[in-house]
């Protein structure tokens, strides 16, 4: 997905629920203007609407696309990410990520891009959960 796709992914996701930081108006067009790929602020707004459940999935998501997370489980989480890495993230756990239409051109060693990340997904999702 572009930029472009992935923000107007989150915008209609979201609901327009951050509204206005001037005038507290949903509706206002600054919410147009967010640009959750490049500005953790707004992701960070973001992410506050994630349910417990999405949240661990959200986490997942992001274990997979960014291998430098750090997690502590008991403590809390911590982690680093780009604000580009935390969309497709948020979008993954969603359910509203969009892949490519050509498969073909994404392959990488037989396996196309979607099933690497399927599988990354997994394999963080059964790490997670402490099983093999």
């Amino acid at each position: 997905m572009t930029d472009e796709q992935i923000n107007a992914a989150i915008h209609d996701a979201l609901g327009n629920p951050i509204g206005c930081p001037r005038c507290s108006d949903p509706a206002c067009s600054y919410n147009q203007g967010l640009n959750y790929c490049n500005d953790l602020n707004a992701m960070h707004e973001a992410e506050k609407v994630l349910t417990s459940q999405q949240e661990e999935d959200y986490f997942a998501n992001l274990r997979a696309i960014n291998g430098d997370l750090i997690w502590y489980r008991t403590v809390g989480k911590t982690y680093r990410a780009t604000a580009r890495q935390r969309a497709e993230a948020f979008l993954r756990t969603l359910g509203k990520w969009q892949e490519a239409t050509d498969k073909e051109s994404l392959s990488v060693g037989g396996a196309t891009t979607e099933e690497s990340s399927v599988n990354a997904i997994d394999a963080a999702r059964r790490a997670r959960d402490g099983c093999a």
